[in-house]
Formats: structure tokens, sequence, C-alpha cells
């Protein structure tokens, strides 16, 4: 599992992997671009949803849910904190290596 202001775990077993395949998609030749991939992402956000709602895991605790989605009622930042975490990461390894320097 990996998220967001948290070391990636690797677990070796018993956990779970699912996948889907979608039915497949058809696109006209002179298809708006821009529209075509919202398509697509709006078709593979649901798939997503549907995984992360089926997932057969649940959390074992309180302190176990940063690996669910806080849209799922979990701790995991959101898409927006993520990227708050990532700038302020960015900036102290930038600001590490200026002190190197």
């Amino acid at each position: 599992m990996w998220t967001k202001a948290r070391k990636p775990a690797f677990p070796r077993h018993r956990t779970p992997i699912m996948v889907a395949v979608g039915e497949p998609m058809f696109f006209e030749r002179r298809e708006d671009h821009d529209a075509a991939t919202e398509r697509v992402r709006e078709r593979i956000a649901e798939m997503l949803t549907a995984l992360q709602v089926a997932y057969p895991d649940q959390p074992r605790n309180n302190n176990d849910r940063w690996w669910v989605p806080a849209r799922l009622g979990g701790t995991a930042p959101t898409p927006e904190e993520a990227a708050e975490l990532e700038i302020q990461r960015r900036a102290e390894k930038q600001a590490r290596k200026q002190a190197k320097d």
C-alpha cells in the first residue's frame, strides 16, 4: 500500500489484489479529444470506485484507516491534500539540496 504522508508498505502475502477490465470503448474518428478523454476518465473513476467499495479487507481499527480513501471514510489524503503534501515535500527537498551547496 502506498499513500502520501506514509512510507510504502509492501506486504508479501494475503493482500487482496483486485483488477477490473471494462467493456471496450469506441470513439468516432472526429470526436473531440477532450470529450473522449473525459469519457475515459469517468469510466476509470467508476471502475475504481466499484473496486474500492467491493474490496474485501477492512481496517482493523481507527488507526488502520490510513489506506482507505477519505471519501469512503478513511484517512488517506484527498487528491488536493496529496498535491499539497507533494509541494511541501519538493520544497523541503530543494531546501536540503541548497543547504548542502
